[in-house]
């Protein structure tokens, strides 16, 4: 039976969270941790950030989940690539980091995009991102390399509360990987269609970006 506080604490969480159980429990998600906490950790300091370990069972009426953060060990050869200029996260994150400080935009050959190698073992590759937005009067374009795994993102379900957020906005976004597969999506619709030529509801593939980008 779920506790008071247990009920307070799912209320910092999106709801359902059966949909982020999906994704934490998915054989992708630690390796994607671990690439961004070794981002965050090596990747612009010369001395290592000290990121907090979390371990938690969280308990909710519709779902529960495991989620254990900030137990990464990196090898002197992973940090070595997590402190490459050829680094894929580098290449997504200084392109953000152009548009906001409205700098020309680099473009990058997302096949030399370096990444751990338990990333590439759990099917991560560093593939292309391409995304337009335009909200109040005010349009973004951004084309880059992101940490993708096609696996993964079509487990993907988009809260409610972002969902709402994102149908407000006219955004078009296409992610696509060395194999072809390819995901686009497009507000006017609010659908995304992958390669295969199915077409899924808005609330799938989506979340991940909104970690870099919103």
């Amino acid at each position: 039976m779920q506790t008071n506080k247990e009920a307070e604490k799912c209320q910092s969480y999106p709801n359902p969270i059966s949909d982020l159980a999906n994704i934490v429990n998915s054989p992708q998600f630690k390796p994607f941790i671990r690439e961004i906490a070794g981002y965050a950790i090596y990747a612009s300091t010369e001395k290592p950030i000290d990121i907090k370990n979390e371990s938690q069972h969280i308990i909710c009426s519709d779902g529960e989940l495991d989620l254990n953060i900030g137990d990464e060990k990196y090898s002197d050869d992973e940090i070595n690539i997590l402190k490459s200029a050829d680094l894929c996260m580098n290449y997504t994150i200084s392109s953000i980091m152009n548009i906001i400080s409205q700098q020309p935009q680099k473009e990058y050959d997302c096949t030399k995009g370096q990444l751990l190698q338990t990333s590439k073992d759990a099917g991560f590759e560093c593939g292309t991102l391409s995304f337009k937005m335009n909200k109040g009067g005010m349009e973004m374009n951004l084309k880059t390399c992101m940490l993708f795994s096609y696996d993964m993102f079509s487990k993907i379900n988009v809260p409610p509360m972002i969902n709402d957020k994102l149908k407000q906005q006219k955004i078009t976004l296409e992610l696509s990987d060395s194999k072809g597969r390819k995901v686009t999506y497009d507000s006017e619709t609010g659908k995304i269609v992958a390669n295969n030529g199915g077409i899924l509801t808005i609330s799938k593939y989506l979340l991940l970006l909104s970690l870099f980008l919103f």
